[in-house]
């Protein structure tokens, strides 16, 4: 459980550095449209997507940085909700096999 936490705050701060870069270099429209599939991609919802592109299009990189993070508890709360219920399954599943009769 600590690797995947371990790696899910690797992978937010390389996108942060990544969502912060692609804010400023916010050119064309493919990037736009890049960042956007991006967003829905990490499961942003359109009013965050919305959000964050207006954030980005008045240069506020630390307001974009806090959405994502904002966000990024949310995926690791459920996460972790997640990671209880299989507890409970293998728990479950432990207490099965122990009381299982040796042939």
């Amino acid at each position: 459980m600590q690797l995947a936490c371990n790696y899910l705050r690797r992978r937010i701060k390389y996108m942060s550095n990544y969502f912060g870069e692609m804010a400023k270099n916010m050119t064309n429209n493919t990037s736009v449209q890049k960042m956007i599939q991006n967003l829905k991609d990490a499961g942003c919802d359109p009013k965050t997507v919305e959000q964050f592109m207006e954030l980005g299009e008045e240069g506020k990189t630390k307001e974009q940085l806090h959405l994502l993070s904002v966000h990024r508890r949310r995926i690791l709360d459920r996460l972790h909700r997640e990671e209880k219920r299989l507890d409970c399954l293998d728990y479950l599943v432990y207490q099965m096999q122990k009381k299982k009769p040796a042939i």
